[in-house]
Order: structure tokens, then C-alpha cells, then sequence
């Protein structure tokens, strides 16, 4: 087992440089791979492997990850409870996605098998053959870059879409894909995995610790 201590005396009790907000990084911050062969990274600042595409930008709301918990309370002949058992609990991770015509976007919502691609723009599709919410896994990859500067990485190896949103098409409004996926559990029994780094190069933010541009697990 590695020894996850650490000597915490220099850290300060109070250090607003690791207060951070939600915020991508430049460029593409959402990835998946359709094909799901591709190995995860298991580091921030490692570069995706090249079955990743994008998935383009996401609306204002970002990404929301939550947590289900469900219990079984028992209780004493006086009724009051004695014990609550966690019977069950899921992982689950909010998107709105905005490049509706991209074609990572209508395959991952409406299924690979289920989206014929543009002859004429790789980028888009030509045809989607709706037939409810599509049943493949596939792995989500989010790049965030925080206040401080540092690098974080949420990596999900397997999700699936297990509801979706309306889609508006009101005048003036974004059509908007909206899905929630429910994390797979590995065989460890871990649903996803958050890393975190210092860009190469960069400086140290006071307050926070030295990384030299590796990754730390979270």
C-alpha cells in the first residue's frame, strides 16, 4: 500500500490559493472515446490518448457530478433508529452539451450505429436514426484549470447515459443535449478518478504544494 502522509506542519491553517472556481481549460475540455479502446490517462497533465475526440463546449452550467445514497434504517421495538445501512449508492455526472451538430455529440446522445456521418464535413452528420437512449459505455475525460493555475483532470473510464434532457427549439434559445450518466464501478469498486497537477513551467501559487509538473491523485 503507498503511504499517502504527508508532513502538513508548513501548510498553512488558512490559504485562499487552494480556493478555486469551475472553469475549462482552453480549447476542447470534454473527451470521450466511441470506440472505447483507448486507455485512460491516469495523470492531469497526460496527453489523451488518440482515440479521444472532443466533444465540443459545453453551456454555462459546466458539469455536475452528484452522488445517490440510498438506506435501510432499523429500528428498536420503541421505534427509534438503532443502525442505517448505505444500500446502494451511484456516481453520477451532468452535462449540457452545445455542439449539437457535432458528430462526437450526436453519436455519444443517440449511439455510433445510430448516426450516419457527412460526406461532406467530417465534422457533422448527415443522418441520425433515433431509437431512444443508446446502451454503449464509454469513457469521459473533463479538463478543468483552476484558480491557482493547477491542472485538474476528472477521468470517468465508463459511463452511461441513463436519462436525457428536452431539447429546446424555441426561437433565441441553444438547442442543448442534456445527459446524465451513471459511473460504472471498476472492479475495486472506485467510479472515477481525480487528478491534479502544476503546468511544466509554471510558478508555485503561495500556499500550495510543489509538484514539478507531476500529477497527484485525488
Amino acid at each position: 500500500m503507498p503511504d499517502n502522509t504527508v508532513d502538513t506542519a508548513a501548510v498553512p491553517e488558512i490559504d485562499p490559493g487552494l480556493v478555486t472556481v469551475g472553469s475549462p481549460v482552453e480549447g476542447g475540455c470534454v473527451f470521450t472515446d466511441l470506440a472505447g479502446k483507448a486507455a485512460a490517462p491516469t495523470g492531469a497533465a497526460q496527453p489523451l490518448d488518440d482515440g479521444f475526440v472532443s466533444l465540443g463546449e459545453l453551456s454555462t452550467n459546466g458539469f455536475t457530478q452528484s452522488t445517490e445514497v440510498n438506506t435501510t434504517e432499523h429500528q428498536g421495538w420503541h421505534g427509534t433508529t438503532l443502525l442505517t445501512d448505505i444500500t446502494d449508492q451511484k456516481e453520477k455526472v451532468k452535462l449540457e452539451l452545445v455542439e449539437v451538430d457535432r458528430l462526437a455529440v450526436a453519436q455519444l446522445r443517440y449511439g455510433v450505429g445510430n448516426v450516419r456521418p457527412s460526406a461532406d464535413d467530417p465534422s457533422t452528420f448527415e443522418a441520425i436514426d433515433v431509437k431512444g437512449v443508446p446502451s454503449h459505455t464509454v469513457p469521459l475525460v473533463i479538463d478543468e484549470l483552476e484558480s491557482n493555475g493547477w491542472l485538474r483532470r476528472t477521468v470517468y473510464p465508463k459511463v452511461k447515459i441513463d436519462s436525457v434532457d428536452d431539447v429546446p427549439h424555441q426561437k433565441g434559445n441553444l438547442m442543448v443535449y442534456g445527459v446524465s450518466l451513471t459511473a460504472i464501478a471498476a472492479a475495486d469498486g472506485s467510479t472515477h478518478h481525480i487528478y491534479h497537477a502544476k503546468p511544466k513551467g509554471a510558478d508555485a501559487e503561495p500556499g500550495t504544494p510543489e509538484a514539478g509538473g507531476e500529477d497527484a491523485t485525488e
